[in-house]
């Protein structure tokens, strides 16, 4: 974007960028090639696995990867040794992923007949994704930390390719069922924590306890907010396809797989935006830390206009050819309605407007502000949902009212944000 190419890009983004957009092609090459193997029956169940696995994966673990990055960034900016962060982290992460693993397995146990047609392989395959994420965000932390971008982005874009090939030896041997699928979808990021622990092991290698090691609440001051921001995003974001599992009827097996061929198609600009984001979040923190409001205010509604833009292209490509080329890469049985697609496309364009409002608001340290946005639209989807009796379109409702509400929500706590830290931190605009 030219709001983006006419800022010095801190060092890194580039390498990051080209991880997170080579993990992005790589993920839709998988999802397209699994649906075309499977079926849509087949396919539904794996669809529900996706959602499971990255909404509690995401949800969860990122903020340790954020916390941790922070703290070992800071160690490393005063000349401390940062493998004082390490030991602490490691239990963090063990804590919280081996809270995260019961609680899902208790929460998905009951359901697996409704949401994975009572499959075992794929519950095997949610436990493993679970555990190899936890670690996955607790490496990558501290590669972003100490600012090992190029590393970074391999790390993050090995995870898809891993599970590409693991697809596509599973394809090559004539497998049609979806359980080894969902256990490929797990096994990926173990793999790639194995093959980084042989390599570099010995750089994730915690010190023995000793002074100056930092106190508990210097990695966990801010994980309440950030948890909740992050739970609540994800869970709007995957909200749908658990939805649709939950309410089908008999005979309405595959709407699962065409709702989600639909949403990942329509996500395209999501994966993009996570490029973005690299260069995005420390522009805004630089200008919030130097008291750059009117430069904050003016970077932001360049961006949201650029975005709104880009809205505006995937709503008309939506309209224009978007059954015809969900049909091409998903298979003809996977097809959508032009509406069903407009109305995915409209909650897309709308989630990425909040997630690029919610990095203003994490860079003027408002967790709390921006974590309400995603929850109000929660709250929406469930009183939308209920006034429609169509399936299809009372989920695809439900999503553009829920997305519509919170960015009405965002916009406001950014402005508000932003008009009390003039208030506070007065700081003369320079140009």
């Amino acid at each position: 974007m030219q709001l983006l190419e006419r800022t010095a890009l801190p060092a890194g983004a580039i390498q990051v960028g080209a991880g997170l957009l080579v993990s992005g092609a790589v993920t839709y090459v998988f999802l397209i090639g699994a649906a075309r193997q499977l079926g849509p029956t087949e396919y539904a169940p794996l669809t529900v696995l996706w959602t499971m696995v990255f909404l509690t994966a995401t949800g969860f673990f990122l903020p340790i990867e954020q916390e941790i990055s922070r703290a070992v960034s800071g160690r490393r900016s005063v000349g401390a040794d940062d493998r004082l962060v390490l030991r602490r982290g490691w239990l963090l992460t063990l804590a919280v992923g081996a809270l995260t693993l019961a609680v899902g397995l208790a929460a998905a146990i009951p359901l697996r007949e409704r949401l994975l047609d009572s499959d075992a392989s794929l519950l095997i395959g949610f436990g493993l994704a679970l555990a190899g994420y936890a670690v996955t965000h607790l490496i990558r932390g501290v590669l972003a930390g100490r600012h090992d971008f190029m590393s970074y982005g391999m790390f993050t874009a090995a995870d898809s390719v891993i599970r590409l090939v693991l697809l596509l030896g599973l394809i090559a041997v004539g497998t049609t069922a979806v359980g080894p699928i969902g256990i490929a979808l797990g096994a990926s990021p173990i793999i790639v924590v194995a093959a980084y622990a042989a390599i570099r092991g010995r750089h994730l290698a915690p010190t023995t306890p000793q002074p100056g090691e930092p106190e508990w609440r210097d990695l966990t001051a801010s994980m309440g907010g950030l948890v909740a921001a992050s739970l609540f995003s994800q869970m709007l974001a995957y909200v749908g396809p658990l939805a649709i599992r939950l309410l089908e009827q008999e005979g309405q097996s595959e709407e699962a797989s065409r709702f989600f061929s639909g949403l990942v198609m329509t996500r395209v600009p999501l994966f993009l935006f996570q490029a973005i984001q690299a260069p995005l979040l420390p522009l805004l923190a630089a200008l919030v830390a130097r008291g750059h409001y009117d430069a904050l205010r003016s970077t932001m509604a360049k961006l949201v206009g650029q975005l709104m833009s880009v809205v505006a292209v995937i709503i008309a490509g939506a309209a224009l050819v978007g059954p015809d080329v969900q049909a091409l890469l998903f298979g003809e049985e996977f097809r959508l309605d032009r509406l069903d697609l407009v109305l995915l496309a409209s909650a897309t364009g709308m989630h990425l407007l909040a997630l690029a409002l919610a990095q203003a608001l994490i860079a003027m340290a408002s967790p709390v502000r921006m974590a309400a946005g995603w929850l109000l639209g929660l709250a929406v989807f469930p009183v939308i949902v209920a006034l429609e009796d169509d399936l299809l379109l009372r989920v695809e409702l439900g999503l553009v009212a829920a997305e519509a509400a919170t960015v009405l929500v965002m916009i406001a706590a950014t402005l508000t944000a932003l008009g009390r830290a003039r208030r506070y931190h007065p700081v003369t605009e320079v140009s």
